[in-house]
């Protein structure tokens, strides 16, 4: 993810050639008024709008009539964390196109105590709020049309699950105390205040906010002025330029600061103060990413200050309000000295992510929710440009192609979606942060600039976002101008690749030099679709007598198509996706796919990784035996990427958790992986080596977990033990990156001091990342007495809201666990899904994918579709849940071929 008062104060976009932001009106100047609102364009009133003489409720979805508009909102707010509750006052500067006799705005558990609409009051008693539609209806004593201000003053509670302006457990010293945050994403704002909720309508936001003396008040823009009194303390915000109501921040906490200037920007990480020496790593980050982005963009950015907040609670990675972002701790905080190279290539990716989306975004925002892909595709994509061209050796474009995996996987289901998905309410808005909008949305755009250039993509892009500064968009707006700018059919493409679901399988065949394309729908459950995509199929190949690959690439937007290889000789090998840079599935004929499985160390790491997902996709679709992919994956036995060896212990791993049902046969697997992980184990050790590459840092722990789990009869014990014991007395003294194999290994023993051990740590971890281990860890104990504590630990205050979904995640996937873990999900749901919150209750059912067998997948809908327990936001989630579980189910017909192999 990443995430508004009387005066209208935006920059206007001038119509001149010059590049620079100032001539082009980019950055914002609180001392420039004007308005022009894409909201406001229209003057229809929809259906459902109230018809004259009696206020009508509007339609259930929520949506608000475009004849009525915000220009600005002045908003004060009196902040109590302690006791959960807020009160407030705002002032809607409004445009009204065509006359009302009501207006309708968004509202939610909001209790309005004064109404005035043009400077007459309104009684509040008459208010009309509908909770299903999230909105109030207030009724007008004359017809309203032109500007106008209408002025409320409301109360309203805190809630516990990261939404709206929520409590959270911060520290004064050593005592508790509460603090406060927003999270208004997609459609929370209106659990704040009255406002007009929808992304289009785009508004200034003055902010003053009063909060306890102790606590830093944080907003969207610097201070105006800042006042204390009677044991309180009041802050005034500078005006914003127009922006959505969802990226609205009010936060307040007892933290402090780090800082440094980057161009004009005063960049700041906000901390607790215990945790503030663990700041300087995204401070670093910021930097990197602000100064990547001003020049990529063209545009520099455009507010004085950027703060970075550190939260102890909080849903999701991060929220890019705009000028104010919040983090989650594990995504901003990390001790240099101690955290492992996983944990700060999360805070760089999730820094840059975020920071991105200042332009992406919050600059130009999606005009509706069905494009939010925009915002997210865009921020996940570019995020690694950023990392990579700060830390090039950290090979991060490998991580990002390992990420596209989970985009893959869902598109083989019947349940997918399109990445530009319908969505009315906030459920389904809610449905749509998912991996079609982030990783699959980022592999289509990292598709297109290798189809148009980066020279066109970058030009087309700065054209966009000076196009749309300070407004709204959508996916039309974006292909036109990458068409305009590289001269190729972009919007026909996009159009295809957005709005219809699935990932094409493309089956290649050669003959000489001569391919024969042909693509279809690849289908884990062997459905039809007469589905057709416009692929741009690049391929690298390999021509008998020549030292070099050639490239060669066509768009295939027909069922099939025949290409002629440029060049002279043989056809050696080929591969039909050259840097893994395609969104597709393929299949070779047996001579090619044998020819390039020979010559596969000519292929680069992510291409030999890429070649063998392909074979592992059809395993699980049950079109090749895992017989032979075993066999096939035995050949890359020797392979030191670390690409391989991590995707070899993930399908090595599903094989043991869903085909080795037997002794014998876990015993052959292991013996396969004992001897397939021999190499890199020898070659790396256990231990961290001085001058090493840090992808031998990040290899080694993937080694020693594969043997840990998949050959335990193979794992050296005492290492384990001398290890462990280090860990217990100074976690500095233990490599980071293998202390999660350290402790999970040893919590397989379920000795329960070691669990108490792990408990303690739990509760007061030095690092966000040391929490994290613990809860991973914990996790591991099987015993039933031992998993009963720790899933008793979910329902408690010693697991935070934001990570007691978590557990469930490893538990529900574990065969050793998942039939308690399901138990306890079933017996406690409503006190769990309450904890939870939608969003995380979301990922519960998600986690419930790990449940194959007939029993539980019909357990699983008949659970989750029961109105006492549906999360509505989780509908889809469950339907693709129970889809996994039968492609799990089938996967299981293999029992007999692997059975076979295990014998031998």
């Amino acid at each position: 993810m990443a995430k508004q008062q009387i005066n209208a104060l935006s920059a206007g976009l001038a119509k001149t050639p010059a590049a620079s932001a100032e001539t082009l009106g980019l950055h914002f100047d609180a001392s420039k008024p004007g308005h022009s609102c894409a909201a406001c364009a229209g003057d229809e009133v929809p259906a459902g709008s109230p018809a004259a003489g009696a206020p009508a409720l509007p339609p259930s979805s929520g949506r608000l009539t475009k004849a009525v508009a915000p220009r600005s909102y002045d908003l004060t707010l009196s902040l109590d964390p302690e006791n959960a509750a807020f009160t407030g006052k705002v002032a809607i500067a409004l445009d009204v196109k065509k006359s009302q006799s009501s207006l309708v705005l968004h509202s939610l558990d909001l209790t309005f105590t004064k109404i005035t609409v043009a400077g007459r009051a309104i009684d509040v008693s008459r208010a009309i709020v509908d909770p299903k539609a999230e909105t109030v209806t207030i009724p007008l004593d004359a017809p309203l049309k032109g500007a106008a201000v209408v002025e409320i003053e409301y109360a309203g509670k805190m809630n516990e699950l990261m939404r709206g302006l929520y409590k959270s457990r911060g520290k004064n010293g050593d005592k508790a105390e509460a603090w406060s945050f927003t999270h208004l994403e997609p459609t929370h704002a209106r659990r704040v205040l009255p406002s007009f909720d929808e992304p289009a309508f785009k508004a200034s936001f003055k902010l003053t906010m009063e909060v306890p003396e102790g606590l830093t008040p944080i907003s969207n823009m610097p201070k105006e002025s800042d006042t204390v009194s009677g044991g309180r303390r009041t802050v005034a915000f500078q005006p914003t330029a127009r922006m959505s109501s969802y990226l609205l921040a009010v936060f307040a906490a007892r933290v402090v600061p780090i800082s440094r200037k980057v161009g004009k920007t005063t960049l700041t990480v906000w901390a607790a103060p215990d945790q503030i020496g663990q700041a300087k790593f995204a401070l670093d980050a910021g930097e990197k990413a602000l100064t990547y982005l001003n020049k990529y963009f063209g545009i520099p950015f455009m507010l004085p200050k950027l703060d970075m907040v550190a939260a102890p609670d909080f849903a999701s990675g991060a929220m890019e309000n705009w000028g104010a972002i919040l983090y989650r701790d594990t995504s901003l905080l990390v001790d240099e000295k101690t955290a492992s190279d996983a944990a700060k290539r999360r805070v760089a990716e999730v820094v840059a992510h975020e920071i991105t989306h200042m332009w992406f975004g919050d600059l130009v925002t999606m005009g509706w929710w069905n494009d939010l892909w925009l915002n997210e595709a865009f921020a996940t994509w570019v995020a690694y440009k950023v990392v990579d061209s700060w830390k090039p050796d950290w090979k991060v474009w490998d991580e990002f192609d390992q990420g596209k995996r989970s985009p893959l996987s869902i598109d083989s289901l019947p349940g997918t979606r399109p990445v530009r998905s319908d969505a009315a309410t906030p459920a389904e808005i809610q449905a749509q942060f998912d991996p079609m909008s982030y990783q699959k949305g980022g592999a289509l755009l990292r598709m297109i600039e290798n189809y148009v250039g980066e020279k066109a993509f970058r030009k087309a892009i700065q054209a966009y976002m000076k196009k749309f500064a300070y407004g709204n968009a959508e996916a039309s707006d974006l292909a036109r101008e990458l068409e305009r700018a590289s001269g190729k059919p972009v919007e026909k493409m996009m159009n295809r690749w957005l709005t219809q679901g699935g990932v094409p399988l493309v089956s290649v065949s050669a003959k000489g030099r001569t391919l024969s394309l042909k693509q279809e729908r690849f289908s884990a459950f062997n459905l039809k679709s007469d589905t057709i995509w416009s692929i741009p199929v690049v391929a690298t190949y390999k021509l008998k007598g020549e030292k070099k690959a050639r490239v060669a690439s066509v768009l295939l937007d027909k069922r099939t198509a025949k290409v002629e290889l440029p060049g002279k000789g043989e056809l050696e090998w080929l591969y039909p996706n050259a840097g893994e840079l395609g969104y597709y599935r393929f299949s070779l004929d047996a001579a090619s796919l044998s020819a390039v499985l020979a010559r596969r160390s000519e292929l680069s790491a992510v291409e030999r990784a890429g070649l063998l997902n392909n074979l592992w996709a059809q395993v699980r679709a049950g079109n090749l035996p895992v017989e032979t992919f075993l066999k096939s994956l035995s050949s890359f036995k020797g392979d030191e990427s670390r690409l391989i060896i991590e995707d070899a212990f993930a399908y090595l791993k599903t094989i043991r958790q869903e085909l080795a049902a037997t002794e014998t046969e876990r015993d052959a697997l292991g013996v396969f992986a004992a001897d397939f992980f021999a190499a890199p184990l020898k070659k790396l050790g256990w231990d961290k080596r001085k001058g090493e590459d840090q992808e031998a840092t990040m290899t080694r722990p993937t080694v020693l977990n594969a043997i840990a789990l998949l050959a335990p009869k193979a794992l050296d014990q005492a290492a384990v033990n001398a290890r462990l014991g280090k860990y217990l007395a100074d976690p500095a003294t233990l490599d980071a990156a293998i202390a999660p194999v350290i402790l999970t290994a040893a919590a397989r023993r379920n000795d329960p001091a070691l669990f108490d051990a792990f408990r303690a740590r739990l509760a007061a971890p030095k690092t966000p990342e040391q929490k994290s281990l613990m809860l991973r860890a914990l996790a591991e104990f099987s015993s039933p007495e031992l998993l009963d504590r720790y899933l008793g630990m979910t329902l408690s205050d010693e697991i935070r809201a934001q990570d007691a979904w978590m557990p469930y995640v490893w538990l529900l996937g574990n065969p050793a666990t998942r039939e308690r873990a399901w138990a306890f999900v079933k017996a406690n749901w409503k006190a769990l899904s309450a904890k939870l919150g939608p969003r995380g209750g979301t990922r519960v059912v998600g986690a419930a994918a790990g449940l194959v067998s007939e029993s539980w997948k019909n357990e699983v809908g008949t659970f989750f579709r029961d109105p006492a327990n549906e999360i509505e936001m989780a509908r889809k989630t469950l339907d693709q849940t129970l889809e996994s579980i039968e492609l799990g189910l089938r996967f299981k017909g293999q029992s007999e071929s692997f059975g076979a192999w295990s014998r031998r």
